[in-house]
């Protein structure tokens, strides 16, 4: 039997690490992809990738294995309109069809923002 694997896109942001411990913690593989590495969570493994900019297929091949993908990802406090725009609306969008053309789709969980 294969375990269970979870990607946390901004796994290294405070939510998302705590996402990434609690999976780790209940026997998840774990992929923490960020656009910066943080301090290493352990049973979690990092990928530098900024889902915002990055080709689809990157966002593919990160999530082709995954029973779950969490995305954590987005400015909160510090980026402009635009920024925010960007990682907020057209991320979503890109990970809903990144994670359509998989043979085997994950479950995908968003997480909300007070923008």
């Amino acid at each position: 039997m294969r375990d269970r694997q979870a990607v946390v896109i901004g796994g290294t942001g405070f939510i998302g690490r705590h996402i990434c411990r609690a999976f780790a913690k209940r026997g998840y593989e774990v992929l923490a992809i960020a656009r910066k590495p943080a301090e290493p969570i352990p049973g979690v493994v990092f990928l530098g990738l900024d889902a915002v900019s990055a080709p689809s297929e990157d966002i593919v091949r990160a999530t082709r294995s995954a029973d779950l993908v969490v995305n954590a990802a987005g400015d909160s406090w510090e980026g402009d309109e635009a920024s925010m725009t960007a990682s907020h609306i057209p991320l979503v969008d890109r990970l809903v069809d990144a994670v359509a053309t998989l043979p085997r789709r994950p479950r995908l969980v968003h997480l909300g923002s007070v923008h």
